[in-house]
């Protein structure tokens, strides 16, 4: 709505939902031709023919929008690549359990295969029960969950002979993760986060974020307007994570200085990124075999296995 009472409309003449950067309004039409034309130029910049999909899906807004747009830019090739979308079931008791519901429909409607793993059957535990463990540890619900998210996504995607994991990491995440490693000095990880995630190892899927430009706003406006059916709910543990906090601190500024999120972005993977690729690793950078799952790690035992040790987990689907 303008300032002086009448409703803002997209160049066709239809009303606005949707204000972007530089002052671009737009209507639901326009907006998600925007949202296809942003997702086509990065697959068909960074996707090989030769490539085999699969999309880490959780039945959000962000992941089924881009699970679907990759499904219709795949539908339109000559020759169709495979495509797998994959789910990784944490056990969130009352949220989880709704947006599984609706990708379920939503694959099966779409004739895309769906894998679902879950943190019980790899892990021995859900989320729930794991948070429930943690006692005094310091470690937050976001890292325990993301840690063995992103174990899990890889060597899922890996079994399935995938070679690009897609993620649905919009603008914001992007965002917020490049502030939560730069306040925490954690330089290393903020060189690796670029649309293509590639490493020398075999054994990582290389990860590939075609929504690495696109705002949340504009996502959640799609979803509203295309997915109806879409569970609207937030998942319980976010706001005690360090991402919660960054969050609000990025949205405070991009109110005061509009279109701050996608400078920092473009400036990051335009300057930042290419001078900390540049930069040797330090002691510790050399991959090897955990010595616990046998999964890439630059440590004895990786990460994931020296969280699952912490927790008194068992190791993935021993």
């Amino acid at each position: 709505m303008s300032e002086c009472g009448l409703v803002d409309e997209c160049r066709c003449g239809r009303p606005a939902v949707y204000h972007g950067s530089g002052g671009r309004l737009t209507c639901g039409d326009h907006l998600s031709e925007w949202l296809r034309s942003q997702v086509f130029a990065e697959l068909k910049k960074f996707i090989k023919s030769s490539d085999s999909l699969a999309v880490a899906a959780s039945g959000g807004k962000d992941s089924t929008a881009l699970l679907e747009m990759v499904h219709d830019w795949n539908c339109e090739r000559n020759n169709p690549l495979p495509l797998k979308a994959i789910l990784i079931d944490e056990g969130i008791t009352g949220y989880r359990e709704f947006t599984r519901k609706f990708l379920e429909k939503f694959c099966e409607f779409h004739d895309i295969p769906l894998t679902v793993v879950t943190f019980r059957e790899s892990l021995g535990s859900n989320l729930d029960s794991i948070m429930k463990r943690r006692k005094d540890s310091q470690v937050s619900s976001c890292t325990i969950c993301g840690a063995f998210r992103r174990y899990l996504l890889n060597r899922v995607a890996r079994e399935a002979g995938a070679t690009k994991l897609l993620l649905a990491h919009n603008l914001d995440d992007e965002v917020q993760t490049l502030l939560m490693n730069l306040f925490t000095g954690n330089v290393g990880q903020a060189g690796r986060k670029g649309e293509l995630s590639e490493t020398p190892d075999d054994l990582f899927v290389p990860r590939f974020k075609p929504l690495i430009r696109v705002p949340e706003k504009a996502l959640t406006i799609h979803g509203l307007l295309h997915y109806p059916s879409l569970p609207d709910r937030e998942c319980p543990y976010l706001r005690e994570s360090l991402r919660y906090e960054m969050r609000l601190m990025a949205n405070e500024y991009e109110t005061l200085h509009p279109g701050f999120k996608l400078k920092l972005i473009n400036t990051y993977l335009r300057d930042i990124l290419p001078a900390l690729q540049k930069t040797p690793p330090k002691s510790g950078g050399n991959l090897q075999k955990c010595e616990c799952c046998g999964e890439p790690a630059s440590q004895l035992i990786c990460k994931t296995c020296q969280l699952r040790q912490t927790l008194g987990l068992k190791a993935p689907d021993a």
